[in-house]
């Protein structure tokens, strides 16, 4: 086989994986993300305390750990990979509040990909990358104790 011919051999696999890939992220994008807010309430749940003070499951959907949250937002289903999917740590949604937030929220943007059959996700491109469902559902709890640590200290609360 010549090397023009082993070059477009290897072009039209990798293509026809390209392709797969999308088709699967499509069909499969929502579950994953519906997947990833199950497996991140579950793990709270068996967590059920830090420092004494309840993981709490809101449906909105967010994660909430006393005055602060990890909210769930969805992105664009559709036409490949889902787009704009993102957990946003910050103060409780649904709350209101009369004082100015001290401390700025924290975005994640998520990307889905997929290997194979396995899907994974990344964060901020590069911040967290090929984390399964549970993985990335332990570093959400993680993360959001780190900022109800950082909101109590920007608001004195101790």
């Amino acid at each position: 086989m010549s090397t023009l011919e082993q070059f477009l051999t290897t072009r039209r696999h990798a293509l026809a994986d390209t392709e797969a890939a999308a088709k699967l992220l499509q069909e499969h994008g929502a579950a994953v993300w519906k997947e990833l807010q199950q497996t991140t309430q579950t793990t709270a749940a068996k967590i059920g305390q830090v420092d004494g003070m309840p993981l709490e499951w809101d449906s909105f959907p967010f994660l909430k750990l006393q005055y602060v949250a990890a909210t769930f937002a969805p992105g664009l289903f559709g036409a490949g990979p889902p787009k704009g999917c993102r957990v946003v740590f910050g103060r409780i949604p649904t709350a209101m509040y009369i004082d100015e937030n001290k401390l700025a929220p924290e975005v994640w943007e998520l990307a889905l990909a997929v290997s194979g059959e396995q899907f994974h996700w990344s964060v901020n491109q590069n911040e967290i990358v090929g984390a399964t469902n549970i993985q990335l559902a332990e570093q959400i709890i993680v993360r959001l104790i780190q900022y109800r640590d950082a909101y109590q200290s920007a608001h004195r609360m101790f």
